[in-house]
């Protein structure tokens, strides 16, 4: 596969993540350019975690989840290789931004 993908990941709004104020606006909410509203932004996460996988942004506009774009066409997303042994992504990268001890 020779193409490039918008990837979208997933946030995760926790408690203990940061909140806008006068004076801020929560780094992941700042990242990704969204509006922070009054919810507290905890972790961003890339990957394909069943829980909460990133989207594939196709190129007709249409969003896919990794996981499921992964174990459709594993050879497209892993290469032959390691789509033979488990065709799945064992990745996931998190963005963390705490403004209380976890």
């Amino acid at each position: 596969m020779n193409t490039f993908y918008r990837l979208e990941g997933g946030v995760r709004h926790y408690a203990w993540g940061q909140r806008a104020t006068a004076e801020s606006v929560p780094m992941i909410a700042e990242l990704l350019g969204e509006a922070a509203g009054d919810e507290p932004w905890a972790e961003l996460w890339l990957g394909a975690h069943a829980s909460l996988p990133s989207h594939v942004r196709m190129d007709d506009g249409a969003l896919l989840p990794l996981d499921k774009a992964i174990s459709a066409a594993p050879n497209e997303w892993l290469g032959g290789k390691a789509a033979a042994v488990k065709p799945q992504l064992a990745f996931l990268f998190k963005v963390l931004t705490c403004s209380s001890a976890l």
